[in-house]
């Protein structure tokens, strides 16, 4: 993946108070809606990653400049992975490419309309507990379940998930079972975007409609923070999981652009 710059830069705010403008007033803070002299990119972060969603600009330059004002900002926010979800339109594109961006390999996108939270509340078993989790419980996950592919979080993803679990646009669910935890579930949202980005249910307790709990409850934690639209990506060799999120109301986004860069 390519890189941003990493050298010393001013401030964000800093910067757009030199050019003129500054961020648009009345916004949450995990917000960011960046408006530049002639040109803004719409971005936050949702759970450990960042977006930009909305990119406008006259020329080319415009639009390359707005982008790079968000990467900064996300970056001043601990972000390390950005995506960039965006409308159909080549300029669009280009841009997004001009700065670093690229196609998001081995990931398929799928998305949920949540115009109401889910019918049902979630419920497991009795020998299960389903629950908010604690930076107690992320410590667990990240040191005891580090051969686990969904769990494997990069050094950043742990720092930025244990600052943000006291945040109501956050939440980690946790599903216990006698002593060990057996089930989790990431995510966050940003306005009316939401994701869940990491979701995993131990194989031996699989078939207990534990993942749907999950599911459930997350959606309902999105929803209470007013997301109304949640992305989330899976590996298209994981045809389980696929036919797993389509039973949840989740389908395969095929109309937007999909892109990625660290930064």
């Amino acid at each position: 993946m390519a890189s941003l710059d990493t050298s010393p830069k001013p401030k964000a705010h800093a910067t757009f108070e030199r050019r003129g403008s500054s961020p648009l007033s009345g916004l949450e803070d995990s917000f960011l809606r960046l408006a530049a002299r002639a040109g803004f990119a719409s971005a936050g972060s949702l759970g450990v990653r960042g977006f930009i969603s909305e990119v406008h600009g006259s020329h080319h330059e415009e639009r390359v400049h707005a982008i790079q004002d968000a990467l900064q900002a996300l970056r001043e926010e601990g972000v390390r992975r950005v995506h960039a979800i965006l409308e159909p339109g080549e300029e669009l594109e280009s841009a997004a490419v001009a700065v670093g961006f690229g196609p998001c390999p081995g990931e398929t996108l799928f998305q949920k309309d949540l115009a109401c939270p889910p019918s049902s509340a979630p419920s497991v078993p009795a020998s299960f507990t389903l629950r908010d989790g604690t930076l107690e419980d992320l410590l667990r996950i990240s040191n005891d379940l580090t051969h686990i592919p969904e769990l494997a979080f990069h050094g950043w993803e742990k720092l930025l998930i244990g600052q943000q679990l006291d945040r109501t646009d956050r939440f980690l669910k946790v599903i216990e079972h006698r002593d060990g935890i057996v089930g989790i579930s990431i995510g966050g949202s940003h306005g009316e975007r939401g994701t869940i980005s990491h979701t995993w249910v131990a194989p031996e307790h699989r078939n207990h409609r534990l993942g749907q709990a999950l599911s459930e409850s997350s959606l309902s934690a999105l929803y209470e923070a007013g997301a109304r639209i949640v992305h989330l990506m899976t590996t298209p060799s994981n045809l389980s999981a696929e036919r797993f999120w389509e039973r949840q109301g989740f389908s395969r986004e095929r109309s937007t652009y999909f892109l990625e860069m660290d930064i």
